[in-house]
């Protein structure tokens, strides 16, 4: 009998699937990193290639730069050697700066020759011994430039080079030659632009020859000829299309092409380059160079076999792997939600956190901050605005019950908001802003209880992402303060030029009034005392006297004066004003009380104006206690840097109405004839002519009807420094002191 042979068990149909599946995937994934790799290969190519045309766009750069400077130190001392007389040793130091000053830049002699070519003066090693090219006649004072013969040298023992010669022309049939060694000159460049590890630069002129090579044997022949020569079993077309339809016509871009060599390496070597034109040459401009930047495509090469090698055992640890991350994937994507949500919190907490910190900043603002919509229903509205359009309201809310809530106002239009004149002209102002597209400013005033507030207000409309406008943004300044600080502005040049113009009218009253005393005092002479005449006579004078006060004291407000000293004996100048209204103070039964320290220092002005402030300010004091005498006190202290004198009465005291007043020009509340209105203007004027400051607080009988009543001024003086011989000067002025 036949042996049955054993049965082998059929394979699952679920795991042929699942190893066909498996198989697939394993070629498919073949196919990718095969692809990969070729497409990595090329795009390395491309950034490789990309990265040598930038170096070879420096390279080309600093090239035509050392040219240029080349070029700009011939001029130079071309101009220099045509306007001065140099002769000898002075000649040839002029001829040595040049070289000194062209290190790099592959300048090997300077000479000086007549225009048959015989030298004249010689610095350096001369790379020629022919006669030099005489450049053309110059358009003007600028001397004209010649580049050439250009040559192939070679020094004794050293490589071949490529020289040339830039002449200049100089007056008197002379000729500037400059021996440039433009290899050695390439070479400064060459030695920093490395491309890859073992890459490099070369340089051809307009006709294809190396001006400079890494090989020295290239250096000065045709690159066409010498790589054949060198390597004629090496196909060299690529590189010659790419050097004769491209470099040689200016071009700049990037290709590659295979060589017969690279350093010490021989055999067929595949290279990538990048080539750009030589632009900015100066007097080479007429000639086309091109760098070009190379290096072995087997670096890049290798690069790719790494990456690729890294890519297939990445693909092998994936497929690996695959098992393993499924079992981690419910792990990491709980820990990945858990870290989401912590982080929303976060950030949900700082955006809270920043909100919070715009809402304080939007409702401490001083400024009315606003939004609307475009139906001008309130959106927003901080607690500036809601206070004011509660006082805008047809009928506002009682202030004793406080701040009225702001949700009186959002969501609702403006028209039941506010009185209907002051939403009109809100709504016009909305529809101006929309209509035109960008935000308008006004200025407008409102009422507001039994005052009127101006407001500077701006209306933004507030765009979308999609461009459409849906809110306006209204930010409103309270300028009221700021119109009344303007208005003062205003006044003060106008009494300026009042000042000005009463000057000129005191003056011209100043003569009648002295021919009027004049004959007065001739009359006096004439009647006894005690006679009708003579009383007529002297109630003439007075009132002539009085006259010529009230100029004085306008010709001084309009009198610009600068002051005789610089420091202020205060004690002494105090003093010597009590002791001319001693009398005066006794008559109007005045008790006067003085608190001024031995060791108070001196300050800054001059004692005559100084007396002429207390003085002013006592007869106000005196005037202020007239209907039945009181108490006068004068302190003086000092505070800091300054000097503060304090002059306190029991008078009737200012009205808090007035207050803001008294110091501006004109303004008594004196009857007619008793007050001109100047004294505390003169105070006023004098004290902040030396940086000081005066004040006044006051309690009046209408402000006050049951209490104390009484004014004090303060007038405050920096401190001054004692001066030499300036104590004498301050006595002598105090014996004068101003009065009126």
């Amino acid at each position: 009998m036949n042996a049955v042979p054993p049965r082998v068990p059929a394979v699952p149909r679920g795991l042929k699937a699942i190893l066909g599946g498996l198989f697939v995937a394993i070629i498919a994934a073949a196919l990718l990193v095969w692809q990969n790799a070729v497409l990595m290969r090329r795009q390395i190519n491309e950034d490789f290639n990309d990265q040598q045309l930038v170096l070879a766009r420096q390279a080309a750069a600093a090239i035509g730069h050392r040219l240029s400077d080349v070029e700009a130190e011939v001029l130079s001392t071309a101009r220099f050697l045509g306007g001065a007389e140099l002769t000898g040793e002075t000649l040839r130091g002029a001829l040595a700066a040049m070289l000194e000053r062209c290190p790099g830049l592959g300048v090997a002699s300077v000479r000086l020759v007549d225009g048959r070519g015989g030298p004249v003066v010689t610095v350096g090693s001369p790379l020629f011994a022919t006669i030099p090219r005489s450049p053309p006649e110059p358009p003007g004072a600028r001397p004209a430039l010649a580049v050439g013969p250009r040559r192939i040298v070679r020094t004794p023992g050293g490589p071949w080079k490529v020289a040339d010669q830039v002449t200049a022309r100089l007056p008197g049939a002379r000729l500037l030659v400059c021996d440039v060694d433009l290899t050695e000159l390439i070479r400064g460049v060459a030695r920093h632009t490395r491309s890859g590890r073992t890459g490099y630069l070369w340089v051809i002129d307009s006709d294809g020859v190396f001006l400079y090579h890494p090989d020295p044997q290239f250096v000065g022949r045709n690159a066409f000829e010498a790589r054949q020569r060198r390597a004629p079993e090496i196909d060299f077309s690529s590189i010659d299309r790419i050097m004769r339809t491209r470099m040689l016509g200016g071009e700049e871009g990037t290709g590659h092409y295979v060589s017969g060599w690279h350093g010490g390496l021989h055999g067929r070597i595949a290279k990538l380059m990048a080539f750009a034109p030589l632009r900015e040459q100066g007097a080479w401009h007429r000639e086309t160079w091109s760098v070009a930047v190379v290096a072995p495509e087997a670096e890049v090469r290798a690069a790719v076999h790494r990456v690729f090698t890294r890519h297939v055992a990445a693909v092998a640890l994936l497929i690996l792997a695959l098992g393993f991350l499924g079992g981690t994937l419910v792990t990491i994507q709980r820990r990945t939600s858990l870290a989401l949500q912590r982080q929303v919190e976060q950030t949900t907490a700082e955006l809270h956190e920043v909100e919070r910190i715009y809402r304080r900043v939007v409702e401490q603002a001083s400024d009315l901050i606003y939004i609307l919509d475009t139906d001008s229903r309130v959106v927003l509205a901080n607690a500036q605005t809601v206070r004011l359009f509660a006082s805008l309201a047809p009928v506002p809310p009682d202030p004793a019950w406080g701040d009225p809530p702001r949700e009186l106002f959002l969501g609702r239009p403006l028209a039941e908001i506010l009185r209907p004149q002051d939403a009109g002209f809100i709504l016009q102002k909305m529809d101006q802003a929309l209509f035109c597209g960008h935000g308008i400013s006004y200025e407008h005033s409102v009422r507001v209880g039994g005052g009127t507030v101006r407001l500077s207000t701006r209306l933004m409309p507030i765009r979308e992402d999609s461009g459409g406008v849906r809110f306006v943004l209204g930010i409103s300044r309270d300028i009221s303060r700021k119109l009344v600080m303007d208005q003062r502005i205003y006044n003060a040049e106008k009494l300026a030029s009042i000042g000005t113009l009463a000057a000129g009218v005191a003056h011209e009253i100043n003569n009648p009034l002295a021919v009027i005393l004049g004959f007065t005092d001739l009359l006096l002479e004439r009647f006894p005392e005690g006679t009708p005449e003579h009383q007529d006579l002297a109630t003439i004078e007075e009132q002539a006297n009085a006259a010529k006060r009230v100029v004085e004291n306008l010709l001084g407000f309009a009198r610009v004066t600068e002051g005789l000293e610089e420091q202020v004996d205060v004690r002494r100048g105090i003093e010597q004003v009590v002791s001319i209204v001693a009398n005066t103070l006794m008559t109007h039964k005045v008790e006067l009380e003085l608190d001024l320290p031995e060791d108070l220092p001196a300050a800054r002005g001059d004692g005559r104006e100084f007396q002429q402030v207390i003085f002013n300010l006592v007869n106000n004091a005196v005037a202020a206690m007239a209907d039945g005498g009181g108490r006068l006190t004068i302190r003086a202290r000092r505070e800091a840097e300054m000097v503060a004198v304090d002059v306190e009465d029991t008078g009737c005291g200012i009205p808090e109405g007035l207050r803001q007043k008294i110091f501006d020009p004109f303004f008594t509340t004196k009857p007619v004839g008793e007050g001109t209105g100047l004294g505390l203007s003169l105070c006023y004027g004098i004290v902040t002519r030396y940086g000081g400051t005066i004040t006044c607080t006051s309690r009046s009988r209408e402000d006050h009807p049951d209490g104390p009543t009484g004014t004090t001024f303060t007038v405050r003086l920096p401190l001054a420094e004692p001066q030499p011989g300036a104590r004498r000067h301050h006595e002598v002025a105090a014996e004068h002191p101003g009065g009126g």
